[in-house]
């Protein structure tokens, strides 16, 4: 990293997940017989129930606590004041940009909503919990940005298992940041 170097963090979706726990303790069952769990997860790229079964019993689900919002809310702004702390001794600009996701698509289509239920209804509740809870630490850096509704517009739906999948959404995001930059004035 050089003076004068823009650094964007493009957060959100990772930095939102640690605000709840997957559950890995194989189930009942499962848990005694191995064997069962691993057959799940071979069929389950064959077959939505076997998936359903694989992510239920095997995998567990989504735990949610105020607790662990609260440590991710921590954990980020430690995070947030290092990465910026980092950039700016070397002279660089830190640009934090809260990015969108599935969960921030608003109005969200009926793809959209059922690709969302394929990773539960707790997930679609913690991630826009998240984002409301990580945006006021992003914003007290001068050079931040707010890329939710970025891909709002955007048809079809440019999200394919929860990441952007066309250049259309790549291309919005690449004008926002550039808009970003110029408002910032850190280009012309």
């Amino acid at each position: 990293m050089n003076e004068g170097d823009i650094v964007i963090f493009y957060i959100g979706i990772n930095e939102s997940g640690i605000g709840f726990t997957q559950r890995d303790i194989p189930v009942g069952l499962i848990g005694k017989l191995p064997e069962i769990g691993n057959a799940l997860q071979k069929l389950s790229k064959y077959s939505r129930i076997a998936d359903i079964l694989f992510r239920k019993f095997v995998v567990g689900g989504i735990q949610i606590s105020e607790d662990s919002k609260i440590n991710a809310e921590n954990e980020f702004a430690t995070a947030m004041s290092e990465a910026n702390s980092f950039a700016t001794s070397a002279g660089a600009y830190f640009v934090p940009v809260l990015q969108a996701n599935l969960f921030t698509r608003n109005p969200s289509s009926d793809y959209d909503q059922t690709l969302g239920n394929l990773y539960g209804s707790e997930l679609g509740t913690v991630m826009p919990d998240m984002y409301e809870r990580l945006r006021p630490i992003v914003s007290k850096y001068e050079n931040f940005g707010d890329a939710r509704a970025v891909m709002n517009n955007l048809e079809p739906s440019p999200y394919l298992i929860g990441c952007m999948s066309m250049r259309g959404a790549m291309f919005a995001l690449r004008s926002f940041l550039e808009k970003l930059l110029v408002e910032k004035q850190l280009i012309n």
